[in-house]
Protein backbone atom coordinates (compact mmCIF):
# COMPACT_ATOMS: atom_id res chain seq x y z
CA UNK A 1 0.00 0.00 0.00
CA UNK A 2 1.28 3.41 -0.94
CA UNK A 3 1.24 6.22 1.61
CA UNK A 4 1.48 9.97 1.18
CA UNK A 5 3.38 12.58 3.13
CA UNK A 6 2.19 16.15 2.62
CA UNK A 7 3.85 19.47 3.33
CA UNK A 8 1.81 22.65 3.70
CA UNK A 9 2.62 25.77 1.74
CA UNK A 10 3.35 27.62 5.00
CA UNK A 11 6.21 25.23 5.69
CA UNK A 12 7.64 25.83 2.23
CA UNK A 13 7.67 29.58 2.71
CA UNK A 14 10.01 29.08 5.64
CA UNK A 15 12.44 27.20 3.42
CA UNK A 16 14.81 28.43 0.71
CA UNK A 17 13.29 31.02 -1.59
CA UNK A 18 15.38 30.30 -4.70
CA UNK A 19 16.05 27.92 -7.54
CA UNK A 20 19.62 26.62 -7.77
CA UNK A 21 20.90 25.90 -11.26
CA UNK A 22 22.09 22.33 -10.75
CA UNK A 23 23.31 19.92 -13.43
CA UNK A 24 21.38 16.82 -14.39
CA UNK A 25 23.83 14.04 -13.75
CA UNK A 26 23.26 10.67 -12.06
CA UNK A 27 20.58 9.73 -9.57
CA UNK A 28 23.27 9.06 -6.96
CA UNK A 29 26.06 11.40 -5.96
CA UNK A 30 29.66 10.24 -5.60
CA UNK A 31 29.25 9.82 -1.86
CA UNK A 32 26.36 7.43 -2.38
CA UNK A 33 23.71 9.99 -1.49
CA UNK A 34 20.94 10.99 -3.82
CA UNK A 35 21.91 13.58 -6.44
CA UNK A 36 19.30 16.28 -5.95
CA UNK A 37 20.42 17.84 -9.25
CA UNK A 38 18.64 15.14 -11.20
CA UNK A 39 15.43 15.53 -9.25
CA UNK A 40 15.62 19.31 -9.42
CA UNK A 41 15.72 19.24 -13.20
CA UNK A 42 12.91 16.69 -13.29
CA UNK A 43 10.75 18.83 -11.03
CA UNK A 44 11.39 22.01 -13.02
CA UNK A 45 10.45 20.21 -16.22
CA UNK A 46 7.33 18.78 -14.58
CA UNK A 47 6.22 22.21 -13.36
CA UNK A 48 6.62 23.69 -16.82
CA UNK A 49 4.35 20.92 -18.11
CA UNK A 50 1.87 21.37 -15.25
CA UNK A 51 2.41 17.69 -14.50
CA UNK A 52 0.63 16.31 -11.44
CA UNK A 53 3.51 14.13 -10.32
CA UNK A 54 6.99 12.80 -11.05
CA UNK A 55 7.62 9.06 -11.17
CA UNK A 56 10.69 8.36 -9.02
CA UNK A 57 10.00 4.68 -8.38
CA UNK A 58 13.20 3.65 -10.16
CA UNK A 59 15.48 6.08 -8.37
CA UNK A 60 16.00 4.10 -5.20
CA UNK A 61 14.95 6.80 -2.76
CA UNK A 62 14.45 5.00 0.55
CA UNK A 63 11.40 5.87 2.60
CA UNK A 64 13.53 7.33 5.40
CA UNK A 65 15.18 9.67 2.88
CA UNK A 66 11.85 10.98 1.59
CA UNK A 67 11.55 13.91 3.96
CA UNK A 68 15.15 14.99 3.35
CA UNK A 69 14.66 14.84 -0.42
CA UNK A 70 11.38 16.73 -0.20
CA UNK A 71 12.83 19.60 1.80
CA UNK A 72 15.86 19.85 -0.45
CA UNK A 73 13.65 20.04 -3.52
CA UNK A 74 11.56 22.75 -1.92
CA UNK A 75 14.86 24.59 -1.50
CA UNK A 76 16.29 24.09 -4.99
CA UNK A 77 13.01 24.68 -6.81
CA UNK A 78 11.61 27.51 -4.75
CA UNK A 79 11.98 30.06 -7.56
CA UNK A 80 9.01 28.28 -9.11
CA UNK A 81 6.92 28.75 -5.97
CA UNK A 82 4.67 31.16 -7.85
CA UNK A 83 3.38 28.09 -9.67
CA UNK A 84 2.78 25.50 -6.98
CA UNK A 85 1.09 25.49 -3.59
CA UNK A 86 2.28 22.18 -2.26
CA UNK A 87 4.61 19.23 -2.75
CA UNK A 88 4.33 15.78 -1.25
CA UNK A 89 5.83 12.36 -1.75
CA UNK A 90 4.30 8.89 -1.86
CA UNK A 91 6.08 5.74 -0.77
CA UNK A 92 5.68 2.04 -0.15
CA UNK A 93 6.00 1.35 3.60
CA UNK A 94 9.37 -0.23 4.23
CA UNK A 95 10.32 0.41 0.63
CA UNK A 96 11.08 3.36 -1.61
CA UNK A 97 9.51 6.64 -2.58
CA UNK A 98 7.41 6.15 -5.70
CA UNK A 99 6.14 9.60 -6.68
CA UNK A 100 6.59 13.28 -6.03
CA UNK A 101 3.20 14.97 -6.37
CA UNK A 102 2.75 18.68 -7.13
CA UNK A 103 -0.30 20.84 -6.46
CA UNK A 104 -0.63 24.14 -8.30
CA UNK A 105 -1.77 27.69 -7.64
CA UNK A 106 -2.51 28.15 -11.33
CA UNK A 107 -4.25 26.24 -14.04
CA UNK A 108 -2.27 25.23 -17.11
CA UNK A 109 -3.24 28.32 -19.12
CA UNK A 110 -2.29 30.68 -16.31
CA UNK A 111 0.99 28.86 -15.76
CA UNK A 112 1.88 29.07 -19.45
CA UNK A 113 1.20 32.81 -19.37
CA UNK A 114 3.40 33.21 -16.30
CA UNK A 115 6.30 31.37 -17.90
CA UNK A 116 5.82 33.37 -21.09
CA UNK A 117 6.26 36.58 -19.10
CA UNK A 118 9.27 35.27 -17.17
CA UNK A 119 10.99 33.79 -20.20
CA UNK A 120 10.28 36.86 -22.31
CA UNK A 121 11.69 39.18 -19.67
CA UNK A 122 14.83 37.10 -19.31
CA UNK A 123 15.15 36.93 -23.11
CA UNK A 124 15.13 40.72 -23.15
CA UNK A 125 17.69 40.96 -20.35
CA UNK A 126 20.05 38.49 -22.00
CA UNK A 127 19.67 40.24 -25.37
CA UNK A 128 20.91 43.48 -23.78
CA UNK A 129 24.06 41.92 -22.34
CA UNK A 130 27.44 42.58 -23.98
CA UNK A 131 27.58 39.94 -26.72
CA UNK A 132 31.23 39.01 -26.27
CA UNK A 133 31.48 40.08 -22.67
CA UNK A 134 32.98 38.07 -19.87
CA UNK A 135 30.49 36.22 -17.71
CA UNK A 136 30.98 38.68 -14.85
CA UNK A 137 30.04 41.51 -17.24
CA UNK A 138 26.84 39.70 -18.18
CA UNK A 139 26.05 39.18 -14.51
CA UNK A 140 26.80 42.86 -13.87
CA UNK A 141 24.27 43.76 -16.56
CA UNK A 142 21.68 41.51 -14.89
CA UNK A 143 22.45 43.02 -11.48
CA UNK A 144 21.99 46.55 -12.79
CA UNK A 145 18.84 45.66 -14.73
CA UNK A 146 17.27 44.48 -11.48
CA UNK A 147 18.42 47.40 -9.35
CA UNK A 148 17.26 49.96 -11.92
CA UNK A 149 13.97 48.39 -12.98
CA UNK A 150 12.64 47.01 -9.69
CA UNK A 151 12.14 48.29 -6.16
CA UNK A 152 11.89 46.77 -2.71
CA UNK A 153 8.38 46.13 -1.46
CA UNK A 154 7.96 48.31 1.62
CA UNK A 155 4.17 48.32 1.61
CA UNK A 156 2.98 46.79 4.89
CA UNK A 157 0.00 45.22 3.17
CA UNK A 158 1.99 43.63 0.32
CA UNK A 159 5.30 42.93 2.04
CA UNK A 160 5.08 39.33 0.92
CA UNK A 161 6.19 39.28 -2.70
CA UNK A 162 8.75 36.48 -2.62
CA UNK A 163 8.79 35.23 -6.21
CA UNK A 164 10.40 36.18 -9.48
CA UNK A 165 7.15 36.11 -11.42
CA UNK A 166 5.61 38.97 -9.46
CA UNK A 167 8.90 40.86 -9.42
CA UNK A 168 9.19 40.68 -13.22
CA UNK A 169 5.49 41.43 -13.66
CA UNK A 170 5.03 44.27 -11.17
CA UNK A 171 8.58 45.46 -10.53
CA UNK A 172 8.44 44.98 -6.78
CA UNK A 173 9.40 42.30 -4.26
CA UNK A 174 11.45 41.46 -1.19
CA UNK A 175 14.90 39.86 -0.99
CA UNK A 176 13.65 36.39 -1.93
CA UNK A 177 12.13 37.78 -5.12
CA UNK A 178 15.29 39.68 -6.10
CA UNK A 179 17.35 36.57 -5.43
CA UNK A 180 14.98 34.29 -7.34
CA UNK A 181 15.02 36.58 -10.36
CA UNK A 182 18.81 36.78 -10.37
CA UNK A 183 19.05 33.01 -10.03
CA UNK A 184 16.73 32.44 -12.97
CA UNK A 185 18.88 34.73 -15.12
CA UNK A 186 21.95 32.76 -14.04
CA UNK A 187 20.16 29.55 -14.94
CA UNK A 188 19.58 30.89 -18.46
CA UNK A 189 23.28 31.79 -18.72
CA UNK A 190 24.35 28.37 -17.46
CA UNK A 191 26.04 29.90 -14.42
CA UNK A 192 25.96 27.80 -11.22
CA UNK A 193 24.04 29.76 -8.63
CA UNK A 194 22.75 29.03 -5.15
CA UNK A 195 20.76 30.84 -2.53
CA UNK A 196 22.40 32.05 0.69
CA UNK A 197 20.29 32.78 3.75
CA UNK A 198 20.71 34.28 7.17
CA UNK A 199 18.13 33.60 9.86
CA UNK A 200 19.67 36.27 12.03
CA UNK A 201 19.27 38.89 9.28
CA UNK A 202 15.96 37.45 8.02
CA UNK A 203 17.50 37.88 4.59
CA UNK A 204 18.44 36.00 1.43
CA UNK A 205 20.89 36.61 -1.39
CA UNK A 206 22.79 34.58 -4.01
CA UNK A 207 26.21 33.16 -4.64
CA UNK A 208 27.50 32.41 -8.13
CA UNK A 209 30.36 30.35 -9.44
CA UNK A 210 32.84 31.84 -11.93
CA UNK A 211 35.89 29.87 -13.07
CA UNK A 212 35.42 27.41 -10.24
CA UNK A 213 35.19 30.03 -7.48
CA UNK A 214 32.09 31.23 -5.63
CA UNK A 215 31.11 34.87 -4.99
CA UNK A 216 28.28 36.57 -3.12
CA UNK A 217 25.76 38.73 -4.99
CA UNK A 218 23.19 40.64 -2.95
CA UNK A 219 21.08 42.58 -5.44
CA UNK A 220 18.60 43.63 -2.76
CA UNK A 221 21.11 45.54 -0.67
CA UNK A 222 22.47 47.24 -3.78
CA UNK A 223 19.01 48.69 -4.50
CA UNK A 224 18.26 51.50 -2.02
CA UNK A 225 15.16 51.63 0.17
CA UNK A 226 13.16 53.76 -0.38
CA UNK A 227 13.71 53.42 -4.09
CA UNK A 228 15.76 55.98 -5.99
CA UNK A 229 15.32 55.26 -9.67
CA UNK A 230 18.55 54.88 -11.60
CA UNK A 231 20.61 54.41 -8.45
CA UNK A 232 22.63 51.19 -8.42
CA UNK A 233 25.19 50.41 -5.77
CA UNK A 234 27.75 47.69 -6.46
CA UNK A 235 29.01 47.03 -2.93
CA UNK A 236 27.57 43.50 -2.81
CA UNK A 237 28.33 42.29 -6.34
CA UNK A 238 30.80 39.38 -6.62
CA UNK A 239 32.36 39.68 -3.18
CA UNK A 240 34.09 37.23 -0.88
CA UNK A 241 32.99 35.93 2.52
CA UNK A 242 35.45 38.30 4.13
CA UNK A 243 34.19 41.35 2.29
CA UNK A 244 30.49 40.73 2.71
CA UNK A 245 31.06 40.33 6.45
CA UNK A 246 32.47 43.86 6.50
CA UNK A 247 29.17 44.92 4.89
CA UNK A 248 27.20 43.65 7.91
CA UNK A 249 26.16 40.27 6.56
CA UNK A 250 26.08 37.69 9.32
CA UNK A 251 24.96 34.17 10.14
CA UNK A 252 25.49 32.57 6.74
CA UNK A 253 27.32 29.43 5.69
CA UNK A 254 30.94 30.44 5.18
CA UNK A 255 33.74 28.67 3.36
CA UNK A 256 32.32 28.85 -0.16
CA UNK A 257 33.24 32.37 -1.25
CA UNK A 258 36.93 32.46 -0.35
CA UNK A 259 38.27 34.16 -3.51
CA UNK A 260 38.86 37.92 -3.32
CA UNK A 261 39.34 38.24 -7.09
CA UNK A 262 36.64 40.89 -7.46
CA UNK A 263 36.75 42.54 -4.03
CA UNK A 264 38.52 45.60 -5.46
CA UNK A 265 36.92 45.51 -8.93
CA UNK A 266 36.31 48.74 -10.85
CA UNK A 267 32.52 48.61 -10.41
CA UNK A 268 32.94 49.39 -6.70
CA UNK A 269 33.57 52.97 -7.88
CA UNK A 270 30.10 53.67 -9.25
CA UNK A 271 26.62 54.17 -7.89
CA UNK A 272 25.10 54.45 -11.33
CA UNK A 273 24.08 51.93 -13.93
CA UNK A 274 26.98 50.49 -15.92
CA UNK A 275 26.37 50.55 -19.68
CA UNK A 276 28.10 48.67 -22.48
CA UNK A 277 28.92 49.98 -25.96
CA UNK A 278 30.94 48.02 -28.52
CA UNK A 279 32.51 45.80 -25.88
CA UNK A 280 33.52 48.59 -23.51
CA UNK A 281 31.88 49.42 -20.18
CA UNK A 282 31.09 52.98 -19.08
CA UNK A 283 30.14 54.38 -15.69
CA UNK A 284 29.91 57.56 -13.68
CA UNK A 285 32.31 57.79 -10.76
CA UNK A 286 31.10 58.10 -7.19
CA UNK A 287 30.58 61.82 -6.53
CA UNK A 288 33.57 62.89 -8.64
CA UNK A 289 31.84 64.32 -11.74
CA UNK A 290 33.66 61.98 -14.13
CA UNK A 291 32.80 59.32 -16.70
CA UNK A 292 35.07 56.31 -17.05
CA UNK A 293 35.60 53.69 -19.73
CA UNK A 294 36.67 50.10 -19.04
CA UNK A 295 38.22 48.34 -21.99
CA UNK A 296 40.40 45.47 -23.10
CA UNK A 297 41.07 42.05 -21.67
CA UNK A 298 42.90 43.68 -18.77
CA UNK A 299 39.83 45.81 -17.93
CA UNK A 300 41.87 49.00 -17.95
CA UNK A 301 40.01 52.04 -16.64
CA UNK A 302 40.38 55.50 -18.18
CA UNK A 303 38.67 58.83 -17.55
CA UNK A 304 36.98 60.10 -20.74
CA UNK A 305 34.89 63.08 -19.57
CA UNK A 306 34.34 65.32 -16.57
CA UNK A 307 32.24 68.31 -15.56
CA UNK A 308 32.90 71.36 -13.44
CA UNK A 309 29.19 71.78 -12.73
CA UNK A 310 28.00 72.26 -9.16
CA UNK A 311 24.90 70.78 -7.53
CA UNK A 312 23.00 73.22 -5.35
CA UNK A 313 22.01 72.37 -1.78
CA UNK A 314 18.64 74.11 -2.00
CA UNK A 315 17.59 73.16 1.52
CA UNK A 316 20.70 74.83 2.99
CA UNK A 317 20.32 78.25 1.44
CA UNK A 318 20.26 79.97 -1.93
CA UNK A 319 24.03 79.96 -2.43
CA UNK A 320 24.84 76.58 -0.87
CA UNK A 321 26.28 73.79 -3.00
CA UNK A 322 27.13 70.15 -2.42
CA UNK A 323 30.85 69.31 -2.44
CA UNK A 324 30.12 66.16 -4.46
CA UNK A 325 29.36 65.90 -8.18
CA UNK A 326 26.63 63.45 -9.21
CA UNK A 327 27.30 62.14 -12.70
CA UNK A 328 25.81 58.96 -14.13
CA UNK A 329 25.49 57.52 -17.62
CA UNK A 330 22.99 55.97 -20.02
CA UNK A 331 23.27 54.40 -23.45
CA UNK A 332 21.03 54.06 -26.47
CA UNK A 333 21.86 52.92 -29.99
CA UNK A 334 25.59 53.24 -29.50
CA UNK A 335 25.31 56.73 -28.02
CA UNK A 336 26.71 57.49 -24.56
CA UNK A 337 25.04 60.12 -22.43
CA UNK A 338 26.02 61.71 -19.13
CA UNK A 339 24.44 64.34 -16.91
CA UNK A 340 25.59 67.55 -15.33
CA UNK A 341 23.49 69.30 -12.69
CA UNK A 342 21.43 71.07 -15.35
CA UNK A 343 21.96 69.28 -18.67
CA UNK A 344 22.28 66.02 -20.55
CA UNK A 345 25.40 65.62 -22.65
CA UNK A 346 25.97 63.19 -25.52
CA UNK A 347 29.49 61.75 -25.76
CA UNK A 348 30.75 60.08 -28.93
CA UNK A 349 32.51 56.92 -27.67
CA UNK A 350 34.99 56.97 -30.56
CA UNK A 351 35.97 60.64 -30.83
CA UNK A 352 34.90 61.71 -27.31
CA UNK A 353 33.31 64.78 -28.87
CA UNK A 354 30.43 66.11 -26.78
CA UNK A 355 27.13 67.80 -27.49
CA UNK A 356 24.54 69.15 -25.06
CA UNK A 357 21.24 67.55 -26.02
CA UNK A 358 18.99 68.85 -23.24
CA UNK A 359 18.89 71.71 -20.76
CA UNK A 360 15.57 71.29 -18.95
CA UNK A 361 13.97 74.09 -16.98
CA UNK A 362 13.92 72.75 -13.41
CA UNK A 363 12.76 74.80 -10.44
CA UNK A 364 14.86 74.24 -7.30
CA UNK A 365 16.01 70.88 -8.58
CA UNK A 366 19.13 69.46 -10.21
CA UNK A 367 19.73 66.29 -12.22
CA UNK A 368 21.12 63.55 -10.00
CA UNK A 369 20.74 60.38 -12.04
CA UNK A 370 20.50 59.25 -15.63
CA UNK A 371 19.68 55.72 -16.76
CA UNK A 372 18.34 53.48 -19.52
CA UNK A 373 15.23 51.60 -18.46
CA UNK A 374 14.10 48.09 -19.44
CA UNK A 375 12.38 49.41 -22.56
CA UNK A 376 15.48 51.21 -23.79
CA UNK A 377 14.05 54.60 -22.79
CA UNK A 378 16.51 57.11 -21.37
CA UNK A 379 15.28 58.75 -18.18
CA UNK A 380 16.73 61.35 -15.87
CA UNK A 381 15.96 62.08 -12.24
CA UNK A 382 15.68 65.62 -10.93
CA UNK A 383 15.58 66.31 -7.20
CA UNK A 384 16.22 68.95 -4.56
CA UNK A 385 18.97 66.83 -3.03
CA UNK A 386 20.77 63.51 -3.64
CA UNK A 387 18.98 61.59 -0.89
CA UNK A 388 15.63 60.93 -2.56
CA UNK A 389 12.20 61.92 -1.37
CA UNK A 390 11.78 64.73 -3.90
CA UNK A 391 12.65 62.75 -7.03
CA UNK A 392 10.88 63.46 -10.31
CA UNK A 393 11.62 61.14 -13.21
CA UNK A 394 11.54 62.45 -16.78
CA UNK A 395 11.79 60.71 -20.11
CA UNK A 396 14.44 62.03 -22.48
CA UNK A 397 12.83 62.40 -25.88
CA UNK A 398 15.80 61.67 -28.07
CA UNK A 399 16.54 61.70 -31.77
CA UNK A 400 18.88 58.71 -31.73
CA UNK A 401 16.51 56.42 -33.62
CA UNK A 402 18.30 54.14 -36.04
CA UNK A 403 15.77 53.29 -38.72
CA UNK A 404 15.39 49.53 -39.06
CA UNK A 405 16.80 48.79 -35.59
CA UNK A 406 13.55 47.50 -34.12
CA UNK A 407 15.11 45.90 -31.04
CA UNK A 408 17.30 48.87 -30.12
CA UNK A 409 20.52 46.85 -30.28
CA UNK A 410 22.36 49.48 -32.32
CA UNK A 411 22.69 47.06 -35.24
CA UNK A 412 20.26 46.33 -38.10
CA UNK A 413 20.17 42.58 -38.61
CA UNK A 414 17.91 39.57 -39.19
CA UNK A 415 16.55 39.88 -35.66
CA UNK A 416 14.97 43.17 -36.71
CA UNK A 417 13.54 41.57 -39.85
CA UNK A 418 11.97 38.81 -37.75
CA UNK A 419 10.50 41.38 -35.36
CA UNK A 420 9.04 43.30 -38.30
CA UNK A 421 7.34 40.16 -39.59
CA UNK A 422 6.03 39.35 -36.12
CA UNK A 423 4.71 42.87 -35.64
CA UNK A 424 2.85 42.80 -38.94
CA UNK A 425 1.29 39.50 -37.88
CA UNK A 426 0.57 40.72 -34.35
CA UNK A 427 0.65 44.42 -33.49
CA UNK A 428 1.20 43.48 -29.86
CA UNK A 429 4.81 42.51 -30.60
CA UNK A 430 7.16 44.85 -28.73
CA UNK A 431 9.25 46.97 -31.12
CA UNK A 432 10.58 50.49 -31.46
CA UNK A 433 7.82 51.90 -33.66
CA UNK A 434 9.89 54.88 -34.79
CA UNK A 435 12.63 52.55 -36.00
CA UNK A 436 10.11 50.26 -37.73
CA UNK A 437 8.69 53.05 -39.91
CA UNK A 438 11.68 52.88 -42.24
CA UNK A 439 10.04 54.86 -45.07
CA UNK A 440 8.75 57.60 -42.71
CA UNK A 441 5.16 57.16 -43.90
CA UNK A 442 3.71 57.22 -40.43
CA UNK A 443 2.46 53.67 -40.85
CA UNK A 444 4.27 50.39 -40.30
CA UNK A 445 3.35 48.12 -43.18
CA UNK A 446 4.67 45.66 -45.76
CA UNK A 447 6.50 48.47 -47.54
CA UNK A 448 8.71 48.86 -44.47
CA UNK A 449 9.23 45.09 -44.40
CA UNK A 450 10.28 45.07 -48.05
CA UNK A 451 12.69 47.96 -47.57
CA UNK A 452 14.27 46.31 -44.54
CA UNK A 453 14.66 43.03 -46.43
CA UNK A 454 16.28 44.94 -49.33
CA UNK A 455 18.65 46.72 -46.95
CA UNK A 456 19.85 43.43 -45.46
CA UNK A 457 20.55 42.16 -48.97
CA UNK A 458 22.15 45.43 -50.07
CA UNK A 459 23.29 47.93 -47.43
CA UNK A 460 23.33 50.75 -50.00
CA UNK A 461 19.53 50.86 -49.73
CA UNK A 462 18.65 53.98 -47.74
CA UNK A 463 16.42 53.55 -44.72
CA UNK A 464 14.75 56.57 -43.18
CA UNK A 465 13.73 57.97 -46.55
CA UNK A 466 10.55 57.78 -48.60
CA UNK A 467 10.17 54.55 -50.56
Amino acid sequence: MEKTIRRAAAVMIALCMILAALPVTAVFAEDGGIDIGYLTEAMKAAIREHAADIDVSGMGIAEEKGQEVLEKLLETCHAYNFAYSGLNYRYIPGGNVTKLAISYKMNREQLNAAFELIDGTIDSIVAGMPVDGEIYEKLLYAHDWLTVNTHYDTNDTTHSVHDAYQLFRDGTGVCDAYTAAFMLICERLGVPCEKVSSEQMVHAWARVQIDGEWYHVDVTWDDPVSDRMGYARHDHFLVSDAMIKTLNHTDFEEGYCTSDRFDSAWWRNTESQVVFIDGDAYYGGVNDGKVYRVSGADQSVSEIWSTNATWKAYSHGENSIWPQKYVSVAARRGMLLANTASSIVKIDPETLETETVLEPQLENKDIYRLFTDKNGVIRYVAAADPNGGSDTVYELEDDFVLCGDLDGSGVIDTVDLTLMRQYLADAGTEIDAAAADVNLSGVIDTVDLTMLRQYLADSSVVLGAAA
